[in-house]
């Protein structure tokens, strides 16, 4: 048992690497080079558990509504099913590989956060290699996100609809519980960092191309011309991303985004 579950591991993260360097090919794809920004002055490391401040940290929205991202309808492609799982009062959708009727074997499982604020076609193709490797893949939308209910809130909220979706997907009959990973890129790769430091029931977490600190990337991060005004890095913006109890990784008690969970009981 110990032996599949550490060969799951490393194939786990052998794929995350793949995706990782595939994803940063297709963004640096005709981009001009250019000398790194600096990103003085740096916000200190935070030493608060981030658990234990996310329970006592309390916000109030000064903007109601969907995420900001448009999207469109989305047919799953061959092989994928559409589910829905439960998030407090909300349902929200999600796709997963759900092996064959009457299959009774138990597979690892991935549970994969796309990038930005809408669930498009192109994150199937990010998360194909662990399909393609065995693993069972859940793809969450999360809430406000594709026309799901709920209000956007930037990486709060949201983070407990990781956590459910991720319980959800660990219940499943035909998901190995002891096999359970989280992988994310941009986007889903900060929610990668904040969920694998929210719920304990993940063996692995792979996180690439995420933003570990918010301030830093809406005070310095070129926006897009197409960027919605609620993504622009404004000092309101500034003000808005500092209302979570503390920038995502820095009470993440690891130097690397690949945090390795032991095993743990129900």
């Amino acid at each position: 048992m110990k032996s599949s579950i550490n060969s799951a591991r490393r194939t786990f993260l052998l794929l995350a690497l793949s995706a990782s360097a595939a994803t940063c090919t297709l963004a640096q794809d005709g981009a001009k080079k250019s000398a790194p920004p600096s990103f003085a002055p740096l916000v200190p490391v935070q030493q608060q558990d981030y658990l234990k401040a996310r329970r006592t940290f309390h916000t109030k929205l000064l903007r109601q509504g969907p995420a900001p991202q448009s999207w469109q309808p989305l047919t799953p492609p061959a092989g994928v099913t559409q589910v829905e799982y439960p998030s407090g009062p909300l349902w929200l959708k999600a796709g997963v590989n759900q092996p064959t009727a009457g299959n009774s074997r138990r597979y690892p499982a991935v549970l994969f956060l796309h990038g930005g604020s809408a669930f498009g076609m192109s994150d199937w193709l990010v998360a194909q290699p662990f399909r393609d490797a065995g693993f069972v893949v859940m793809a969450p939308m999360l809430r406000g996100e594709n026309g799901q209910p709920g209000t956007f809130s930037m990486f709060y909220d949201e983070v407990d609809d990781v956590v459910a979706a991720a319980a959800y997907l660990r219940h499943q009959r035909y998901v190995d519980r002891d096999r359970l990973f989280v992988a994310g890129h941009s986007v889903g790769g900060t929610m990668t960092l904040l969920a694998a430091m929210s719920w304990k029931h993940f063996r692995t977490a792979a996180s690439f191309s995420a933003s570990p600190d918010r301030v830093l990337f809406v005070n310095y991060a070129p926006a897009p011309k197409t960027a919605s005004h609620s993504m622009q890095p404004t000092p309101r913006n500034s003000r808005c991303a500092l209302r979570w109890p503390l920038p995502p990784a820095s009470s993440a008690p690891y130097g690397s985004t690949t945090v390795r969970r032991s095993r743990t009981s129900t």
